[in-house]
């Protein structure tokens, strides 16, 4: 097929949106939806949620048969706690998995059990609405949506989610060149996926689903890619307050933090910065060498603790490599995540280890400093979440 071709062109008509409350029975649950702090996503993860259960209600089907074809994604929210926290317990990954739990437990307790149950009890009930069900609804449009533009008609900055009907079956390839485009001629009534090179018999077609970290994607789209190139950790330096706990400890505040990305490359700045703390009276050559290698062994130690190693992890996911069920599929992708992380200290471990063997003179140094501080990249958050957030206390 040559680039151009439209592969793909579903009605705006059959793609569930937010536009969708526009008409009865639902006109006004967005506008309380959003009172209460919520985002279109989740008025569109209700509409979903409506739509599964409303056999129950005397409401007139319309996104039904399609949402009813909808697969369970394999987010880890909608996992046994046992399964991830035996994988992932006590990690910075198993934390914000427990945190988007309470986030979807917080967002149902406000939602339905103390709003549209008390408000819309003929359209939603508490017997098939339930936390699981609310969780796997939001599960499908944060694993499915795309973002259309709130006016069809009109091109302009409001997007929407929307879920979108044979589009939502084209998978992730993060250097795809294939890529889709809303329709906007004269009658701009379909979303249309067309391709933008030329695409041979029986290869598969893929787009983007964006560029975004490990933990992610493994959050919001339950994959997680092998050696993902925009992972990245946070690393916060903390150095002793004035203020002081009740039991007479001084209080930490932080004194300065980076990013460091897959590369495990620590900005030349933080270690600058950490060895002004750490050896003051050290000429800034010498200083920097020392802070690189107490870094090297701290991170080397957390290293050391972790409760598998790389060998394990590669070893478990060589073995499940053709998992024939959800639940080997799932710990096979946990394991690729712990992988990814360890990947990224193992180099920050490689890369502090070269500058402590550095012999740089001070304007040297100095010019390297000039240098970084004049192409700083953008903040690596634009990816989503860190694979790993590290404190560290200078003193």
């Amino acid at each position: 097929m040559k680039a151009g071709t439209t592969i793909i062109s579903t009605p705006l008509s059959l793609c569930p949106s937010p536009l969708v409350y526009q008409k009865l029975p639902l006109i006004g649950i967005d506008k309380y939806i959003k009172d209460v702090g919520y985002g279109d996503d989740y008025i569109l993860a209700v509409l979903i949620e409506f739509e599964t259960h409303k056999q129950q209600t005397k409401a007139t089907p319309s996104f039904g048969p399609y949402v009813s074809t909808l697969p369970t994604p394999p987010l880890p929210m909608l996992y046994n706690e046992e399964l991830t926290d035996g994988c992932l317990d006590g990690t910075y990954c198993g934390n914000e998995i427990k945190k988007v739990r309470a986030a979807v437990k917080r967002s149902y307790e406000r939602l339905f059990v103390n709003g549209l149950f008390m408000t819309h009890p003929d359209l939603f009930s508490a017997e098939t609405s339930t936390l699981q069900s609310w969780s796997i609804s939001l599960a499908k449009v944060w694993s499915r949506s795309y973002n259309l533009f709130s006016d069809a008609r009109q091109r302009s900055d409001s997007l929407t989610w929307a879920m979108v009907p044979l589009a939502d079956l084209v998978n992730h390839d993060l250097d795809a060149t294939n890529n889709y485009i809303q329709d906007f001629d004269a009658k701009p009534d379909s979303f249309k996926l067309r391709l933008a090179k030329d695409v041979e018999e029986g290869e598969e077609i893929l787009i983007s689903y964006g560029t975004h970290t490990s933990l992610q994607y493994f959050l919001f789209y339950g994959f997680v890619l092998p050696r993902n190139p925009f992972d990245y950790l946070n690393i916060h330096f903390y150095v002793p307050g004035f203020e002081r706990h009740e039991d007479g400890r001084k209080k930490f505040q932080e004194f300065e933090r980076a990013e460091v990305n897959s590369t495990g490359i620590v900005p030349l700045r933080l270690l600058a910065q950490a060895a002004t703390v750490r050896y003051p009276d050290l000429a800034k050559p010498e200083a920097i060498q020392k802070t690189a290698t107490w870094l090297r062994k701290l991170i080397q130690r957390r290293f050391d603790q972790l409760p598998t190693s790389r060998e394990q992890d590669l070893k478990t996911i060589q073995s499940l490599s053709m998992a024939n069920d959800d639940e080997q599929e799932f710990i096979r992708t946990m394991t690729q995540l712990k992988l990814n992380h360890k990947n990224i200290l193992q180099n920050m471990i490689s890369y502090l280890e070269s500058v402590s063997r550095l012999s740089l003179a001070e304007k040297e140094i100095q010019e390297m400093l000039v240098k970084g501080a004049s192409s700083d990249p953008p903040s690596l958050s634009d990816y989503g979440l860190p694979i790993d957030n590290l404190d560290v206390h200078l003193l």
